[in-house]
């Protein structure tokens, strides 16, 4: 694909993510070939009073600082807004690349936050998901996990932040040749070429075999394509059988839960325990089966994902395993998450104390609740209460507060129904067809 092709295809790509043509966009570039290659086409693609371009100094290497001052002045010279952003002092070094990465997105996510950007855009590209996918099955992963290495989107609702890798149609081949016909200059990252990751071992081992590389990732897109099938019809399983209450509780319909197949109830079990447990990675499979047994034969309590399961009339009740238990004081001045609650403040500004919901201030205000379903005891004492100025009971985090329009609920990390997201990879996807 030669360079003007190039440019064309992404624009063609970039229509379909940016629904809003005035809003900032954080670019996350390293100086590798493939994030300067992205920051170009991006700069010839947009406006680039929009662009916040991050780069993030890990100190893992002695290059780092080099390389980022390198893309400072690459955006320096485009007259772009960059920012290099330091590994926090009070954190340990990263012991692998998952901690880099992890450390490198809540970096990110924290100036977006700042800066009120909702998009992030990354390099990842079609080499990216081919070595994914390989790591995956190297994990033992099922279908969803094998399907997930072509990600183009992921949306963190608490946080209101999408990412965004507009490349995946494009290959380091491809890129290479667009840096080069351009004459723009890259770094090359030493780590790459480690063959103590396992990424790199792949890679390596990718351009020694004679395997056809875009038939192998027409057979990932066509993974994803059944996998956006079976979701759908698995979400129509889940609304029969499941009910999601507000206050951070699920209820399962084990008459009808029993009657899926163990795949279904695995699937159903899984995307319940990183609902209510707010877990990154879903257990393994076999630790679910084994809840699944025991549900047929029958327990009083098991724990998986940081999650309590308790079985009551036929009812398999899904909570949160831990407890609310330090007292905090925080200031309404923007909205919060505390322990996995939403706090949306409208218009108040003034100190509140967070405290956990005894049994003896439940005493106090359970009347205020008539309305509400009875609430689990074990689930009750967990949850967090608001105390004003005063120290009076202002709210749980089940309800609305009656006055100075404080609103809190329970806002999860993703949606249990998976339809809109699943028509919308099936389209992204069709577009990679093309």
């Amino acid at each position: 694909m030669d360079a003007q092709k190039l440019q064309t295809k992404f624009k063609e790509i970039w229509q379909k993510f940016d629904f809003f043509p005035s809003s900032k966009i954080c670019v996350a570039v390293s100086g590798g070939a493939d994030s300067m290659a992205l920051l170009s086409l991006l700069i010839n693609a947009v406006n680039n009073d929009r662009l916040h371009v991050i780069t993030i100094n890990h100190k893992l290497r002695p290059e780092a600082e080099e390389e980022a001052n390198f893309v400072n002045s690459f955006c320096a010279s485009n007259k772009i807004r960059h920012e290099i952003l330091a590994w926090p002092e009070n954190r340990p070094l990263a012991r692998n690349q998952n901690e880099a990465r992890e450390v490198r997105y809540d970096l990110i996510n924290q100036y977006c936050k700042q800066y009120n950007i909702i998009n992030i855009i990354t390099a990842h590209h079609k080499d990216d998901v081919i070595e994914n996918f390989f790591i995956r099955i190297n994990r033992g992963s099922g279908l969803r996990g094998v399907a997930n290495s072509l990600e183009f989107e992921n949306y963190n609702i608490s946080e209101n932040i999408k990412l965004i890798k507009p490349l995946l149609n494009f290959n380091k081949k491809n890129l290479i040749e667009y840096l080069e016909y351009h004459k723009i200059s890259w770094k090359e990252d030493a780590s790459n070429f480690n063959d103590k990751y396992l990424r790199n071992r792949i890679r390596a081992n990718l351009n020694v075999l004679d395997l056809n590389l875009e038939n192998l990732f027409t057979t990932i897109l066509n993974l994803s394509l059944t996998n956006i099938n079976y979701e759908n019809r698995l979400n129509e399983l889940e609304v029969n059988c499941i009910r999601i209450h507000p206050f951070k509780l699920a209820e399962i319909d084990l008459n009808k839960f029993l009657k899926y197949s163990v795949i279904d109830q695995g699937r159903i079990i899984a995307d319940i325990i990183k609902l209510i447990g707010e877990v990154k990675y879903t257990p393994r499979f076999s630790s679910i089966v084994e809840i699944i047994n025991s549900i047929k034969s029958g327990f009083k309590f098991k724990t998986l994902g940081n999650c309590l399961l308790e079985i009551n009339n036929n009812i398999l009740h899904v909570y949160p395993e831990y407890k609310f238990n330090k007292e905090k004081t925080v200031y309404f001045k923007e909205n919060i998450i505390i322990e996995g609650f939403y706090v949306k403040n409208i218009s108040i500004n003034e100190h509140y104390n967070i405290t956990p919901l005894t049994p003896e201030i439940w005493k106090k205000i359970k009347r205020e609740f008539k309305n509400i379903p009875k609430i689990v005891e074990k689930i009750r004492y967990f949850l967090p209460i608001i105390l004003d100025s005063n120290l009076n009971i202002s709210s749980t985090m089940i309800t609305c507060i009656k006055n100075n329009n404080i609103k809190m609920y329970w806002q999860p990390r993703q949606s249990l129904s998976k339809l809109n997201s699943q028509e919308r990879s099936r389209e992204l996807i069709n577009l990679l067809h093309t």
